[in-house]
């Protein structure tokens, strides 16, 4: 990778590296972007745009994976933009204020599109 044109998220925090689990170990993958950027529509668009690779949230491109758009890079070892291979995401909120409708509607959008979720 480190001689692929790659496409790197900025977050509020900083650049997001790059990683692949070696041995049991998280390795930092040297690349070189030819774009870094914060806005994930901006990002979506550059890769889609042929730009370059991109290790996102599979939530974030799954519509372009299911439309064909884009393909996923198999890899020999997992890759992340984080020391892990998933990452969790918890909604919190007050139990009553979850009947408010718009706080619902967001919870069941969360539930139904980024998949199975517990509720404690």
């Amino acid at each position: 990778m480190q001689t692929c044109p790659c496409i790197q998220i900025r977050s509020p925090r900083g650049l997001v590296s790059w990683w692949q689990l070696l041995d049991g170990h998280w390795q930092k993958i040297p690349i070189k972007p030819v774009l870094i950027c914060n806005d994930s529509e901006t990002l979506l668009d550059a890769v889609l745009a042929g730009e370059g690779l991109l290790v996102s949230p599979l939530w974030e491109v799954q519509g372009a994976l299911a439309s064909g758009q884009l393909v996923q890079v198999p890899t020999e070892h997992p890759v992340s933009y984080g020391k892990m291979p998933a990452v969790d995401l918890y909604i919190l909120y007050q139990q009553g204020k979850y009947q408010i409708p718009k706080i619902k509607h967001c919870v069941d959008f969360l539930i139904e599109h980024l998949g199975q979720a517990q509720v404690s």
